[in-house]
């Protein structure tokens, strides 16, 4: 089973250009469909050439000598040369030195979807290139291909495009600028050479070869180097196996603000049972000081309550210090509205309140009616006006 060498010319249509000998014993070109290449090619092995501008060819400096630490450390080179996501991409690579990386990287749906059209029709790819590496290559030498439509360059072993005549002018210019002793540009072409060619052609420096078939040529006439695409060396994982890693970062930080939020509600619930803990106990102290006749505390609510009963039935009089103080102070504030209480301790014997007043004169009138129930003693501690209130502090005790 003799090997060919196809081209892709058009990537929608899957249109093909291959070799064949006519019967007069001259091989012509013939282009059309893969069906067509394949009742003219029959059981043979074939070399595909995908267009130049398909397959993106790249040079990297990466001083990793471990093959498993250079795949890893590829997608991200790679990132900043490619227009799409690393992910959407088909990569193969060759090593030339410790440091120097070659690599061919194609979109892979197109990719795989080349392959699909040449395996409904049985007709089995032994290598896939970029064209660029099907042109003839040697050391200090440049080859071009000028065609119809486009322009196919290779300008080292493993690098190389297509462009346009414009750029093709550009690169030359470049080019002649770094000229080498002995340097040459070897040129097919089916269509007059471009302007920026003619000095050159002149001088001697390009050697213009007269081959239409130059891509189609037998593979051994070719120097066309280790980017195998379907050597896979390296290749982007299957979409179903990329899914879930690519929701993995904000998977990860979801995780971890429920963490962080799930730390805090017990941190909170903790500070919260704390301080009720320590509000018990300062109930409890308040009680006995207010109550010193009761011993045993069992329901500190229900007894309260049974305590107040009990000093209605008594007469504010005979109550506790306490008890009086809240009383008469409760019947001054019960009809000073615009008295906001804010706080209130009891200690040694007196009780500390701090309130506000939208009217600093209305404090004094307060103190006033306190001290006429005849039982009090008030004291203002502090007064302080803050924008439209006044914080007040007074102490009142019993006389």
């Amino acid at each position: 089973m003799s090997e060919s060498v196809i081209r892709l010319i058009d990537y929608q249509n899957m249109i093909v250009e291959w070799l064949m000998i006519n019967a007069l014993g001259t091989i012509e070109v013939h282009q059309g469909s893969i069906q067509d290449c394949a009742d003219s090619l029959g059981d043979r092995s074939i070399i595909l050439l995908l267009p130049a501008a398909d397959v993106l060819l790249l040079e990297l400096e990466l001083p990793i000598k471990s093959n498993q630490q250079l795949k890893k450390a590829l997608p991200f080179a790679l990132e900043e040369w490619l227009v799409d996501e690393v992910d959407t991409y088909h990569f193969v690579w060759h090593r030339q030195s410790d440091h120097l990386i070659y690599v061919a990287a194609m979109n892979a749906k197109k990719f795989n979807f080349v392959l699909a059209g040449f395996e409904a029709l049985g007709l089995q790819l032994t290598g896939v290139y970029s064209e660029v590496l099907a042109l003839p290559y040697q050391d200090n030498a440049l080859s071009v291909l000028i065609e119809e439509h486009k322009i196919v360059v290779r300008t080292q072993k493993y690098l190389g495009g297509g462009i346009d005549q414009a750029s093709l002018a550009f690169l030359i210019e470049k080019w002649q600028s770094e000229l080498t002793p002995g340097f040459v540009l070897n040129c097919w072409s089916t269509k007059p050479l471009p302007d920026c060619f003619r000095g050159l052609v002149n001088d001697g420096v390009v050697n213009v070869i007269s081959s239409e078939a130059i891509l189609l040529a037998p593979i051994h006439e070719k120097e066309m180097g280790a980017l195998d695409l379907l050597t896979r060396k390296f290749q982007p994982k299957k979409a179903t196996d990329l899914t879930w890693k690519k929701w993995l970062p904000a998977v990860s930080i979801f995780i971890m603000s429920l963490l962080i939020q799930y730390g805090v509600l017990i941190h909170s619930d903790w500070q919260k049972k704390r301080q009720l803990t320590s509000l018990d106990y300062q109930v409890i102290d308040l009680f006995k000081q207010i109550f010193p006749e009761v011993k045993r505390i069992v329901n500190i609510k229900a007894q309260a309550e049974q305590q107040l009963v009990e000093l209605k039935k008594q007469g504010v009089d005979k109550g506790s210090p306490f008890m009086t103080m809240i009383y008469k102070t409760g019947e001054v504030l019960g009809v000073n509205p615009d008295i906001k209480l804010k706080k209130l301790d009891y200690m040694n014997n007196s009780l500390q309140l701090h309130f506000t007043s939208q009217d600093v004169a209305k404090v004094d009138q307060v103190k006033q009616q306190l001290e006429n129930t005849g039982h009090l003693i008030v004291t203002i501690k502090s007064i302080e006006s803050k924008e439209a209130n006044a914080e007040v502090d007074v102490e009142i005790k019993q006389k």
